[in-house]
């Protein structure tokens, strides 16, 4: 590992160092194995003793030598120094983010795409791109104060699910023409909605899951997105807001499915 490289590892734990490089950080076998299944660009990998200690990191490192990859041999103890998780899995890759999400307009609009308002906690968002890519959304758009889809915590949470599904970060204001334009049906997350099991989404629609404690923006919702609920029985004022989205998502296009 040279000074460069280690370098830049750190640096990519920041967003900011992210999107000036256009680099993201995979870690963890099963996320390195849906990397590879995705083709993504990979700048180089990093692997440590732990990897060949099972199975499955044994066959995967050697997909990777197959894939002709550049692989850095260092010690458990500083993959350790350089992952983002305190027990990582021998393995980490440095790969060129994928190209934002954009539909192809000859096509048609395309649904149902999740809209994330504002969610800060990576895991969330890595929980609820994982659920959409289970349930048949085609993209996560992420709006303005939502956490980087691209934070190492999110592509781990997600599983994979993010070189699946279409992703792009863009401010509300921006999106809302786009999404008027071309008729696509705004449902959001909210208390007090409409039971979502009493909800027919049609053929062309997108659902908000909004901020874990302050919700759905109050713009959005004058703007016309429809409040939609889970309807609770229990004593529990609310869901978590990844537990929310994935019983949203599952009756709006699961159970239907």
């Amino acid at each position: 590992m040279s000074q460069r490289r280690t370098k830049l590892i750190r640096r990519l734990a920041d967003r900011k160092a992210r999107t000036s490089e256009s680099l993201i950080l995979v870690e963890g076998v099963r996320s390195v194995e849906e990397a590879l299944k995705a083709e993504l660009k990979i700048r180089f990998g990093v692997v440590a003793p732990a990897l060949e200690r099972t199975d499955r990191g044994r066959d995967l490192q050697a997909a990777m030598q197959r894939a002709g990859l550049e692989l850095l041999p260092t010690t458990d103890s500083e993959l350790a120094g350089l992952a983002d998780t305190e027990r990582p899995q021998g393995v980490l890759l440095v790969c060129e983010e994928p190209a934002p999400w954009a539909p192809a307009e000859e096509s048609g609009p395309v649904s149902p795409i999740l809209l994330a308002d504002g969610i800060q906690d990576p895991g969330n968002l890595g929980t609820l791109v994982r659920t959409a890519d289970a349930f048949g959304f085609v993209a996560l758009i992420a709006l303005d104060g939502t956490v980087d889809p691209w934070n190492p915590k999110c592509v781990r949470a997600a599983a994979g699910a993010l070189f699946r599904v279409g992703v792009r970060s863009d401010p509300w204001p921006e999106v809302r023409p786009w999404l008027q334009e071309r008729g696509v049906r705004v449902l959001a997350g909210v208390g007090g909605g409409v039971d979502v099991s009493d909800v027919e989404p049609g053929d062309v629609w997108a659902l908000v899951i909004g901020n874990e404690g302050q919700g759905v923006r109050s713009e959005i919702l004058e703007q016309g997105a429809e409040p939609v609920s889970v309807p609770m029985r229990g004593g529990s004022e609310s869901l978590n807001a990844a537990m929310a989205g994935g019983i949203l998502m599952y009756s709006l296009a699961g159970e239907r499915t």
